[in-house]
């Protein structure tokens, strides 16, 4: 589980966030630069249009992947 506490103004704020990832992985990607929205539209979209072909490409490379 990821958290993120935020103080503002004399409150307190926490959010929090189940993931899969491994402690190694939360400190290496700690300091990663941010994914924009744009990134986000773009993949959406690829995704939306060529899903098979992406997965063909995750089928082929899954040894590469993970």
């Amino acid at each position: 589980m990821l958290a993120l506490m935020l103080e503002s103004s004399g409150w307190l704020s926490t959010v929090g966030l189940v993931t899969d990832l491994e402690i190694t992985d939360a400190l290496r990607l700690e300091h990663a630069q941010a994914i924009s929205s744009d990134e986000c539209i773009r993949i959406h979209r690829m995704i939306d249009k060529e899903s098979a072909e992406f997965c063909r490409y995750l089928q082929e490379n899954k040894s590469k992947i993970s």
